[in-house]
Formats: structure tokens, sequence, C-alpha cells
């Protein structure tokens, strides 16, 4: 209702002379609005938004000040007031951020308005200052909000924090702009009361230690520009800018500070060019990623192990990135010095990746995509080259159970329709300590093998394995481990998820280098092995149940029986098609899937033959030597696989 009204009329001559309308009014404070936004006053419409946004109390003492004129025109008119709001709503104030029950006071003038007051946004209490000019310009609206920000409230802004910070963040934001386009956005935040996790890469700060971060948002006519990003405090000090198009892709950036303790000391840059797609480059003196290899290779979720489908990116024009990185650490103190990356992919496909790194000892680590092309085809696969198998596993899967050891890993199918298809060949490894080892050896009451493998470790001289791996399944179609003292065996899957399931079989025969003395006689042999890496006496084994406390069982009558018969004691049952996934494939493939990796050994049964992947292991010479991943002479030989054909 209106109140306490009165007309003050200073003078009726000369004609034009002010006269004065006072008025009190209090009720609902979207009626009011509603009001004072009909012309010819229009105060609300200018700013962006409309009266039916507001709800709650508010009380006003308003001052219109008009010419003595009939129809005098809307710039003669002049407006003061004053009021205060309470229980006020404001829904959708800037996109879909709804500030609620609010109380505080507002001034009015002919040239704008002020609001102060205080609120809630989100689960956040915040202060409010609103500075308004009516009149057009390009700076009408000043904004500013204070108060103690939360997880809730940044998942209002499309922030999702809640798992790496918790407890408040003191902030301060002002926007400068137009109400309905704002230019610029200042943020300063105190985050020293807040606790800040991020466990991919094993960095904490605790609740109490000092920490701010501050950053500066300009919005141009062809995207954003965040700017001034300064992030410090103790063990952390990040300084850079990026700029953003209106459709959210990275355009620049520039980060040559990037530094937290323990973690990284780095500068990154990138710049989007037209015709040639993103170029980025990271370096630095040091880099860890031992955590983050430990949270994707522990308990990561089985989606989360399948490779990431690369077609479905916006590459746009394409993206060529090179790292360089001093010393990279990985797991289990494991590190690499002058560790270089060089990725180049174009809108379809990857043009090129490559990898090199030299250990504590000076050896060299490797990998690179390599192409075939063969009747207009091109066949892809990743090759990996390492002087020390025991270390990367370590450093990489935190299997400390191997040691030393030269291997090639080759990975095919690297369609993004295909499951990944690889095989691997190493040589000269020790194993020490292997708890799955260990437990078929008791199993099968090899006393001497289990004081062998918990002391100064098995001996193995040669190791041969393919595999394929699709919807976080690991098939292992062809393992064979031998060294002097033992030989073994395997064949089955793994779910690479948390607690994942296993299911192999194999055998596993001791003195492997006497006892596969007469499977080599020709006829002989064949009958009396059953498969490469067994010997004449071999005992089958099986291993199935959740990896954290597998069940290990062993027959010690197959020792008796001849190799050609021994799958008698074996499970007749195909041990593929027993984890719980709708994936159920034979040795072989069948028609409209990628054909499995085939040894060369199971091609050609002759030691002389060209490719023989035991005869290649059993020759391999020196390590590779070289940065640029050509083998020397007796390396280990890259194994040949049948990958997925794309065209």
């Amino acid at each position: 209702p209106v109140r306490d009204g009165e007309v003050e009329f200073t003078a009726f001559r000369p004609r034009g002379m002010p006269t004065f309308y006072r008025f009190s009014v209090d009720g609902d404070v979207r009626d009011m609005l509603s009001r004072i936004d009909e012309a010819p006053l229009s105060l609300i419409s200018p700013t962006g938004l409309t009266p039916n946004a507001f709800s709650g109390e508010a009380m006003f003492r308003i001052e219109i000040e008009r010419p003595n004129r009939r129809d005098p025109p809307r710039s003669s008119y002049q407006y003061r007031g004053s009021g205060a709001f309470k229980n006020l709503k404001v829904e959708e104030l800037y996109g879909a951020v709804t500030i609620e029950g609010a109380d505080g006071n507002i001034n009015l003038t002919t040239e704008g308005m002020t609001v102060n007051g205080a609120g809630v946004l989100s689960d956040a209490p915040i202060k409010i200052e609103w500075r308004q000019r009516f009149a057009p310009g390009p700076e009408r609206t000043r904004l500013k909000v204070s108060g103690e920000a939360t997880s809730a409230l940044a998942d209002i802004f499309g922030f999702g924090t809640r798992q790496f910070l918790q407890g408040g963040i003191g902030f301060v934001a002002e926007a400068i702009g137009n109400f309905s386009a704002l230019r610029t956005l200042n943020v300063s935040a105190d985050l020293t009361n807040s606790s800040i996790r991020l466990e991919p890469v094993a960095w904490r700060k605790p609740a109490g230690e000092q920490a701010r971060s501050d950053f500066q948002v300009d919005f141009i006519d062809n995207g954003v520009r965040i700017h001034n990003i300064r992030l410090s405090g103790e063990g952390v000090n990040v300084s850079g800018e990026l700029s953003l198009d209106n459709d959210g892709r990275l355009q620049t950036a520039s980060f040559p500070r990037l530094q937290l303790d323990s973690v990284a000391d780095l500068s990154v840059a990138a710049e989007r060019r037209a015709g040639a797609g993103l170029q980025m480059s990271v370096s630095g003196p040091y880099l860890n990623i031992g955590p983050a290899l430990a949270s994707m290779t522990g308990n990561a979720d089985a989606s989360a192990q399948t490779p990431a489908d690369l077609s479905t990116i916006d590459w746009g024009d394409g993206v060529r990135a090179t790292t360089r990185i001093d010393r990279l650490e990985l797991r289990n103190d494991v590190s690499y010095q002058d560790f270089i990356v060089e990725f180049l992919r174009n809108k379809e496909s990857t043009q090129q990746f490559s990898v090199s790194a030299l250990d504590a000892r000076g050896e060299p680590l490797s990998a690179r995509l390599e192409y075939d092309i063969a009747e207009a085809e091109v066949e892809q696969s990743l090759v990996a080259r390492t002087a020390n198998v025991g270390e990367r596993l370590s450093g990489v899967f935190g299997l400390t159970s191997i040691d030393r050891g030269q291997g090639v890993l080759v990975i095919g199918g690297l369609a993004a329709d295909a499951p990944l298809t690889g095989e691997l060949q190493a040589r000269d490894m020790i194993v020490v300590g292997a708890p799955m080892l260990a437990r078929i050896f008791a199993a099968g009451s090899f006393d001497g093998l289990s004081n062998l493998l918990n002391g100064e470790g098995i001996e193995l001289a040669q190791a041969f394995a393919e595999f394929q791996y699709e919807d976080g399944v690991l098939l292992l179609d062809d393992v064979r481990v031998a060294g002097p003292s033992v030989g073994l065996s395997a064949e089955g899957q793994l779910r690479v998820d948390e607690g994942g399931l296993i299911n192999l079989r194999g055998a596993i025969a001791p003195l492997y280098q006497v006892n596969s003395l007469l499977g080599r006689t020709p006829v002989i042999g064949d009958l009396l092995i059953n498969r490469e890496g067994e010997g004449v006496v071999a005992v089958s084994y099986r291993v199935t149940g959740p990896a954290s406390s597998p069940t290990v069982s062993v027959n010690p009558l197959s020792a008796l029986t001849p190799g050609a018969f021994r799958r008698i004691f074996e499970s007749d049952r195909d041990i593929r098609s027993e984890l719980p996934r709708d994936v159920s494939k034979t040795s072989g493939p069948t028609q409209g899937e990628a054909p499995f990796v085939t040894s060369s050994a199971n091609e050609d049964t002759n030691p002389e033959a060209d490719g023989s992947a035991r005869d290649a292991i059993a020759n391999a010479g020196e390590s590779v030597n070289k940065r640029n991943n050509e083998p020397n002479e007796g390396d280990v030989p890259t194994p040949r696989l049948a990958p997925h054909r794309t065209p």
C-alpha cells in the first residue's frame, strides 16, 4: 500500500517550476518493481532483469521531481529514494545463480541506484554491493559479491570441486560491465581455511596453511581471456593466462611457472594456429607421475582402464605436442632422465608418437608408433623397448618381483573399433618373491624353487607372451617363460578393475634346462611336450578367483603324464568364458573379429626358421643403446603382429 503521500508545488509561475511527489510504500517487492518499471520510469528492464525475478518484502520512501508542465519529457524527471528489503529472493540473477534470504537497503537517484545487503548464495553466506547506472554506457553495472564459498556454490557455476576441496574459501568477486553482458570479472580467493587434495598427483594442502588465488576474466567478442592467474602458498606457485573461444576451445595458454612441491616444476605453452591446429609444449626440470600411475594401474575402475576412443575427440585442425622433462619420477623411486615425448595428430588419425628417455644407468627407454603399409591399408603399432624390464614394471605398474631384463613390447589393434592386441618378448630376467608364483610352487611341493624364489631369485632366460585387451579384460593367449631351473606356460584372463578376477591355467616344469632336453627330440618331443615352455615332467596348475585372494590348485598326477595327454588333467572348460563379461572368444579369429596375435613359433615349428620367437629370444644380444630407437645387431627383435587393419 501507498501511504504518507504528499505533493509540493514550489511555484505556479513561471510555468515549469519543479513539483515534488513524495510517498511511502511497503509490501511485496515484485509489485513495487513492476510499478517503477512502467513508463515513463522504466527503471528495472534496462538492467536485464524483470520484476518477476524478485520476491520478498520491501519498504521505500520515494520522491519524484518533475516540471510543472503538461507531458514533460522523461529526461526532465528526477528521482530520489531509499528503502529496505527483507527476505528478498532474486532468481537467475546471473545464469542459474539465485540469491535467497537477503536483507539490505537501497538508495535510488536519477543517475542510478545502490544496493547493499547480505543473503545466501546456494549454502554460502554472502555480502552484495550493487551499483547500477541508468544512463547508457559501457560500464553501467558494478557488482561486488564477497563471502565464503563451498563446494555447493562451485556446483552452481559448473565447477565440480567436492572430490578435491573441503572447507570454506573466502572470496571477493567484482564484475564490471552491463548486467546482461559483463566485460570483466576479478576474483580473489583466500584458501587458508580449505583443505585441497589432488589425489592423482598425491598433493595436499591442509586446512590452516596459507594459500591464495587471484585471476581476472575479460569477456571479449570472440571468447574469454583469463589472465593474471596466480596461485601461491606453501609448496605451490602457479602463474599464467589462457584464452578460450566462444565454443570453449582453448586458443592460447601460457603458464611460465607451474610448481607443486614433490609433483611438478614445469612451464606450459599452447597456441591454436589457423590451418595448423593446436601447438603445445611442456618443459621443465621435474615431473612426478608415480601417484598418477598408481591410481590408473591400481584401484581404478575397469571402465577407466579402457583406452580412450580418440575418434570421439574434436581435434579441430590437429594437435602437435612436445614434452621435455629433465627428470621424470615414476613409482618405487624409479626415475628417468631426458624424458621426451613427441605427438602429432591431424583431424583423422595420429601421425606421430614417440617416447625416449635414459634410466639411472644411462640405458635407453623408447617407444614409438610404427606403420606397415600393404595393399593400400595402413597398420599402426606401438613398439616399446627397454634395457631394464624389471625397472619399468616397477615404475609403471608397481610390480617389484621382476629384476633386470631386456624386452620389446608391441601393441597393435590401435583402431578405435578394435581390441588391443600385443606381443611381449624379454630375456635375462630375475624373479624374486612373486607371491602368486610362490603359491603355485608351494601347492606343487617344489620346495627348492620356493627357497630360490624367496632367496636370490629365479633366473628366466627368455619370456614370451601374446595378449588381447578389451572392455577391461586382459586375455593371455600364449605365455611362455623359461630358465635353467624352471619353465612355465599360461593362458587365461585377468580383469583389471578393483579386485579383478583371475582365471589362468598352465603347466610348470622344474629343472627346465635338463627337463626339456628330451622334449627337443623330433617326434618324441612332440609327444612328450604339451606346449612350448613346458618340459617332459610338468605339473598342471590353475589360478582362479579375485586377485587379492586367488585359489591356486595343482594336479600332481599330471607330472607323470606325457605332454600330449596332460590336458586330461586340465579343465576342459573354456576358461575365456568364465569371467563376467559378454566377450567369449576362441583362440582364433571369427568372422568380423580382429585376429589374435599369432606367434611365429606356432606358424613354423622348424627351430631354424626365421621369426621363431624362441630362437629370437635365445639369440638376443646386447640392449638397445641408441636414442633413435634403431636396434643393434643381436637386440631383442621387434615381434611382428597381425593387428586390426584400418583403411
